[in-house]
């Protein structure tokens, strides 16, 4: 429940932040089909192997306590890193002789226009290059967030202690891999509607995902959503003997 919720939340800021900025839409209905590995593998899993606890009190609170800062780190990072290669594929594209030739067959291919003679290859292929890289970002953190959830070691547990179960690891591991090979063949990539794994793309998104989980994990594990809103819980109080 809190990396489904977590996931909606950032696609419904980084949707409503990119149409703000004027820069196309930052999902085609192909990307859509990369939650078979963000949300839907992982939800199964993480429910199937759930251990039998009481039902918390505060689940609601502790839900907003986890997907609102979620939300909110994970969309801007995924907004910049979307601003960012759209401006480089149109930059670079508008640049006479700064972009090989392959880049400028590869966006070709992708969008079905041609360099120089389609008005529209221009944002098209700033949209793909752009929509890429935040499939990309997005992806792997949804698989780090398993690491907050489930955390293997003292380094994950911003949220939740460590937990001896190495399935959910395991499973984050392996889901990872399988991304990287569809990242790694020409058909996977074009059925998903991807660039990726083209140079600007992993020198954004790779960046980004070490920045993004250094951030959260500050966020988390000083309660900097509680202690902005005031929302911090109170120390007990201490009965004298």
């Amino acid at each position: 429940m809190y990396l489904f919720l977590a996931r909606v939340a950032t696609q419904m800021l980084v949707i409503l932040t990119v149409t703000l900025l004027g820069l196309g839409f930052p999902y085609t209905p192909t990307q859509v089909g990369l939650t078979l590995f963000t949300v839907g593998v992982l939800t199964f899993s993480l429910t199937l192997w759930a251990r039998p606890t009481p039902t918390r009190k505060d689940l609601l609170i502790s839900l907003a306590r986890f997907v609102i800062p979620v939300g909110l780190v994970t969309a801007g990072f995924a907004t910049a890193v979307y601003t960012i290669l759209y401006q480089l594929v149109s930059t670079g594209l508008a640049s006479a002789g700064s972009q090989s030739a392959e880049g400028i067959a590869l966006f070709e291919r992708s969008t079905g226009l041609t360099y120089g003679v389609d008005a529209d290859f221009l944002t098209a292929s700033a949209t793909l290059g752009a929509q890429s890289g935040l499939s990309v970002f997005v992806s792997v953190t949804a698989f780090a967030l398993i690491l907050l959830l489930e955390p293997p070691a003292r380094l994950f547990t911003a949220w939740v202690p460590v937990t001896d179960d190495r399935r959910p690891v395991l499973l984050a591991a392996g889901l990872f891999v399988a991304f990287a090979l569809v990242l790694a063949f020409p058909v996977t990539q074009a059925y998903f509607g991807l660039t990726a794994p083209d140079p600007p793309v992993i020198w954004v998104a790779a960046p980004a995902v070490v920045l993004w989980f250094g951030t959260l994990s500050l966020v988390l594990r000083f309660e900097v959503l509680e202690r902005t809103l005031g929302l911090l819980r109170p120390d007990p109080e201490i009965v004298p003997a």
